[in-house]
């Protein structure tokens, strides 16, 4: 319900809050990772200029050189360029200088009409700088490298949002278990102070005991009140969590029963486990392999700039456009150019700079990520030291509920019960006192159970969100990079949302 009603991740930590990771994240991010892959598409350009020239006579074209004021002009120019991952850049252009040149009033000799044809292929190869595939493939690398540490933030946080919807679901559970503990000793409080009202009556006690009677059942009508609040309190937090509205006129019942049975781990299992699948060390994997490609780039940025350049032109001439193209496609008229290019920054400070930065960087990134794996070991030490201490509390617990149990039935008993005439009125103000302590102690031993147990079930699915497997028990799945849950369906329970995790 959770994953499919919200695009945004609820945790709980305290309270209920807003992660600032949504499930748009990844699709943001694999949309610049294919803004980065798209630099070696090709592309295409064309244009097409037309001019019509009148100058004033006696014009000069050029210093002291007649030419004719009148003519009309055009040209048209298209290309096809492509980098590819080596660095090299080539270029298929159609370029005429002039492409077509007409004087009205033209009395030379030559063509008049005249049109001009040309094909250049320019080829481009960067031998240092700039050259070879790593360096050209570590922008998309990069890319790639952000992409999957915004995928494994979104399964951080939705292993933290599974996690954080079990623990407010025990507790919810802990809390209505607490209250109908409360609710079940009150109506044996109301019943002490008309026993009390009518021994008083019958002048078998003084007021004093009905007043002890009645502070009772006050406390226990306060923290009836209380367990009341608390029950809301953990269904808001569980509405919040599956994105249910706050008031719908139903109740949030769980269904499940906790998990009573002792768990074992092996702690070497959980760490290599943890090692493979856990998001935190995978996200830290993706920014020490982004910071490599960084470092790549750095490195080849100090390089000095030596490009080679190469050019083949193929030319036509003619009255006629077929006849000038198709002396250009004989490539009977060709010139090529070929040559270096040599740059580079005098001192080269600002590359030197960026180099030492990025391999400061990574060295940070290995330290984090040798830290963070160090870390998972001790983690798991306390999640199974708690877990024990846990269960040894819950399970303390649990016959502290069965002897509280006995102890308020048999003082009810012996309350209930009138003394013999001889045994004296402090009899039954040791009564009154056992019974309602017993009536104490059997909603802390029934409250501090619940909480234990609650507390043992958050613990185990907390191991399971330190191992990165939390995903796999609830068989939630990522599509298409983004954080589209294919979970199974619900099984809907009878009246209200009842639910189970």
């Amino acid at each position: 319900m959770a994953l499919q009603k919200s695009e945004i991740v609820r945790t709980l930590s305290g309270s209920v809050r807003i992660e600032p990771i949504t499930t748009l994240d990844p699709a943001i991010a694999e949309a610049e990772w294919r803004k980065e892959a798209s630099r070696f598409d090709p592309k295409a350009s064309a244009a097409y200029f037309g001019s019509r020239i009148n100058q004033p006579p006696d014009s000069f074209f050029g210093p002291g050189l007649e030419t004719n004021t009148r003519r009309d002009e055009a040209n048209f120019a298209a290309g096809l360029e492509k980098l590819w991952p080596w660095g090299t850049t080539t270029r298929l252009t159609y370029d005429p200088s002039l492409g077509y040149l007409f004087f009205p009033q033209g009395t030379s000799s030559g063509f008049n009409p005249a049109y001009t044809t040309a094909t250049v292929f320019e080829l481009r190869q960067p031998l240092l700088k700039a050259g070879g595939w790593k360096v050209n493939t570590a922008p998309i690398q990069i890319a790639a490298a952000r992409a999957d540490q915004v995928q494994w933030e979104v399964t951080q946080v939705t292993l933290a949002q599974l996690r954080s919807i079990t623990d407010a679901y025990w507790k919810l559970h802990a809390a209505m278990l607490a209250l109908q503990s409360v609710e079940s000793v009150l109506p044996l409080a109301d019943e002490v102070v008309r026993i009390e009202q009518l021994r008083l009556e019958a002048q078998r006690s003084i007021y004093m005991d009905v007043a002890r009677a009645s502070v009772n059942q006050e406390n226990l009508r306060r923290q009836r009140s209380q367990a009341q609040l608390t029950v809301v309190q953990r269904e808001y937090d569980l509405r919040q969590l599956l994105g249910l509205p706050a008031f719908d006129g139903t109740l949030l019942t769980p269904i499940d029963i906790p998990n009573q049975v002792p768990m074992n781990f092996d702690v070497g299992t959980l760490v290599q486990t943890a090692y493979a699948r856990r998001p935190d060390l995978n996200r830290r994997r993706a920014r020490r392999l982004e910071q490599e490609w960084r470092l790549v780039n750095a490195r080849n940025g100090k390089l000095p700039q030596l490009d080679l350049r190469a050019l083949a032109r193929t030319s036509g001439l003619d009255s006629r456009l077929d006849d000038s193209l198709n002396q250009m496609s004989e490539f009977n008229y060709t010139d090529w150019t070929l040559g270096l290019e040599f740059s580079v920054p005098l001192g080269n400070r600002r590359a030197k700079a960026e180099v030492e930065s990025a391999e400061l960087l990574l060295m940070r990134e290995l330290a984090l990520l040798r830290g963070f794996e160090e870390q998972v070991v001790f983690e798991f030490a306390e999640l199974l030291a708690e877990l024990q201490t846990t269960w040894q509390r819950s399970e303390s617990a649990l016959r502290q509920v069965q002897y509280t149990q006995e102890w308020l039935r048999l003082a009810r008993i012996r309350f209930s019960t009138p003394p013999a005439a001889n045994r004296g009125d402090d009899w039954l103000l040791l009564a009154l006192y056992d019974y309602q302590v017993a009536m104490q102690s059997y909603i802390t031993a029934q409250s501090t159970s619940s909480q234990m147990l609650a507390d043992y079930n958050t613990l185990l699915v907390r191991i399971e969100e330190a191992q990165g497997t939390l995903l796999d028990r609830w068989q939630i799945g990522f599509v298409d990079g983004t954080n589209s849950a294919a979970m199974p369906p619900l099984d809907p329970a009878v009246g209200g949302h009842s639910i189970g995790p």
